[in-house]
């Protein structure tokens, strides 16, 4: 036990020195206290319920989470895999836990760790990554692929979305929660997220989406992770002012976006 809090803690220390200053705050588990996403107000899920979720480990510790898109490819957050050479990445499927479950699920080693190459960490844009497994998973009841949704699609007026995934239950929490969570949120319009956001603490882009309010936000630990829509994966966690802060909602990358969407299926084949 102590070993593996050392191992976190050194992992932690090396990804915090890795990150640039005066970045907005991402939702990744490791790092500075303006590095934030667990599912905050959520509620235990089982993989079945969501089996298009992954887990991606560092060093065989959670770190971000990831969407299985099909057998060979997975996507997640630019800033998850920025800096981090693919060997040392893994990623588990089928499984509701993580951390003292490692010998639950399939895992894969991921062969190709491709970031947008318009990302850039001061600004949260273009937070997309197509990961590459070394491994074809097995397909079953707890590991399916998720839909995507065409490029340029639009969400309906008041569309809800399902963000899940293994973060910190609070803001500024180190261990991640052992079991799955996930938790149903309101999506906002751009200018209702421009409102919420203004100039010059960052600018929402067209490549961003909206998401959640002070009843419950996704977390550290959550980067990465899908928000999913009417069976479609519309949101990849990715930053955010702190965890459920009234007036803050999580902003997620649109999949559906152009660029965004170009992205995944140059690299994916989707």
């Amino acid at each position: 036990m102590a070993s593996s809090a050392a191992l976190l803690l050194a992992v932690g220390l090396a990804i915090a020195t890795a990150l640039p200053q005066g970045a907005v705050p991402p939702k990744r588990l490791f790092g500075s206290d303006w590095i934030e996403p667990e599912i905050v107000n959520g509620t235990k899920a089982d993989i079945k319920e969501v089996p298009y979720q992954l887990s991606m480990e560092l060093m065989f510790m959670h770190t971000c989470g990831a969407s299985i898109v099909s057998e060979s490819f997975a996507v997640t957050a630019a800033h998850c895999v920025a800096g981090t050479p693919a060997w040392m990445l893994r990623v588990r499927a089928g499984s509701s836990w993580t951390f003292f479950g490692n010998w639950m699920g399939s895992t894969s080693g991921v062969k190709t760790a491709v970031a947008h190459s318009e990302f850039s960490m001061e600004t949260m844009n273009h937070d997309v990554a197509v990961l590459g497994l070394k491994r074809t998973l097995k397909l079953g009841p707890a590991i399916q692929p998720i839909a995507l949704p065409a490029s340029g699609e639009a969400l309906p007026q008041g569309a809800t979305g399902l963000v899940s995934g293994w973060g910190t239950l609070y803001e500024g929490g180190l261990l991640t929660a052992f079991h799955l969570r996930k938790l149903e949120i309101p999506l906002w319009t751009k200018d209702e997220c421009a409102a919420m956001y203004p100039k010059p603490t960052t600018e929402i882009t067209g490549n961003m989406l909206c998401g959640g309010d002070y009843t419950g936000d996704s977390c550290q630990g959550d980067s990465g992770g899908p928000l999913v829509s009417d069976g479609k994966l519309v949101g990849i966690v990715s930053w955010g002012e702190g965890c459920n802060e009234q007036g803050k909602p999580g902003i997620y990358t649109r999949v559906s976006a152009v660029d965004i969407r170009a992205f995944i299926k140059e690299h994916a084949g989707l």
